[in-house]
C-alpha cells in the first residue's frame, strides 16, 4: 500500500508521469493497483520467467538492464529475447525497455526478436558510426562534395 500510495503522489504530479517500481511482491501488487491509473515501470528484471508477473500486474513497461545480467554471468541478451517471445506469444500489451546495452550488436539482435525501446549512452551511439566501409564511403562522399559546385 505504500507503494501505491508513493506511486499515486507521484502521479498527481502530471499526466506524463510513468510511475517506477521494483520487480518484487510488493512492487509487482503496487504495479496491479497503479496501473489502472496510468503507465508503470517494472524494474530490476533480470530472469525471463519475471515477465509473467509483471504481464499479470497491468503494468505498461518492463525494464531489464543486460549489461547486469552480463556482469552476473548470465545470457542477458537471450533472458530478454525470451521476455519478448512471452509478450508476443500471449498478445500482452506489455512493452520492453532493454537498458544497460553496451554495443550496437546487441541493439540489434533484440530489435530482431521483435524489442522495440531501448536505453544506451553516448559511447554506444557513436559505436553505430565506426564501420570501416561506412567511413570511407563518407568521406568519399566529402571530398566530392566540397570539389562539386
Amino acid at each position: 500500500d505504500e507503494i501505491a500510495d508513493r506511486g499515486a503522489s507521484f502521479r498527481a504530479l502530471g499526466e506524463n508521469v510513468v510511475v517506477k517500481v521494483t520487480a518484487s511482491r510488493e512492487g509487482i501488487e503496487a504495479a496491479r493497483l497503479l496501473s489502472s491509473g496510468g503507465e508503470v515501470l517494472v524494474t530490476a528484471v533480470y530472469a525471463a520467467t519475471q515477465v509473467l508477473p509483471v504481464m499479470a500486474s497491468g503494468a505498461t513497461y518492463l525494464a531489464p538492464f543486460v549489461g547486469r545480467m552480463i556482469a552476473a554471468g548470465r545470457d542477458g541478451i537471450a533472458e530478454i529475447v525470451s521476455m519478448q517471445r512471452a509478450i508476443d506469444a500471449t498478445g500482452s500489451a506489455l512493452q520492453v525497455l532493454a537498458g544497460s546495452l553496451r554495443t550496437p550488436e546487441q541493439i540489434l539482435e533484440l530489435a530482431s526478436a521483435g524489442v522495440r525501446s531501448f536505453t544506451f549512452g553516448p559511447p554506444v551511439w557513436d559505436l553505430f558510426f565506426t564501420d570501416e566501409l561506412t567511413a570511407a564511403s563518407v568521406e568519399q562522399f566529402h571530398e566530392l562534395a566540397s570539389t562539386s559546385v
